[in-house]
């Protein structure tokens, strides 16, 4: 069996690292994810306790109904992972089961997301209608910059 042949029956081609294309990138991406949300952690660190005047990030925002919505959506991205393996092993049953999970959590998470938009208009929060002046001013600047 030729490399050429082997590479079509399996649908991924060779390369010079010994990983897919795919997985290279899956973890390429991963790592990046790393980069920034350590990097945004770091900044968090350095920054805490040095907040002036003004409200605490916890007056702002809901830290446990945030928590609770991150675990849903981690819990749909599980849930999703144990549907597309229950459909490679030919499951049926356990697929249409972990699909309609998945599909109920990613309702609960999109429900709580417009609820806490809706608590955030209420509050006040909503972005302002942009006037004619910022607009033209906005749109002078960034034919300046490019």
């Amino acid at each position: 069996m030729t490399a050429d042949s082997h590479a079509d029956s399996h649908g991924a081609a060779h390369t010079s690292t010994g990983l897919s294309n795919n997985k290279l990138g899956m973890w390429l991406f991963l790592g990046s994810e790393c980069l920034l949300f350590g990097g945004l952690i770091s900044t968090y660190m350095l920054y805490r306790g040095r907040v002036g005047e003004g409200p605490r990030p916890s007056q702002v925002f809901d830290i446990p109904f945030t928590s609770v919505s991150s675990f849903v959506l981690l819990m749909s991205s599980l849930t999703m992972v144990l549907a597309v393996s229950a459909a490679h092993k030919g499951d049926e049953r356990n697929t249409s089961l972990w699909v309609a999970i998945t599909a109920l959590l990613g309702a609960t998470f999109v429900g709580g997301q417009v609820y806490e938009f809706t608590a955030f208009y209420n509050e006040g929060m909503a972005s302002q209608p942009a006037s004619s002046h910022r607009v033209s001013t906005y749109s002078r600047g960034s034919m300046e910059f490019t």
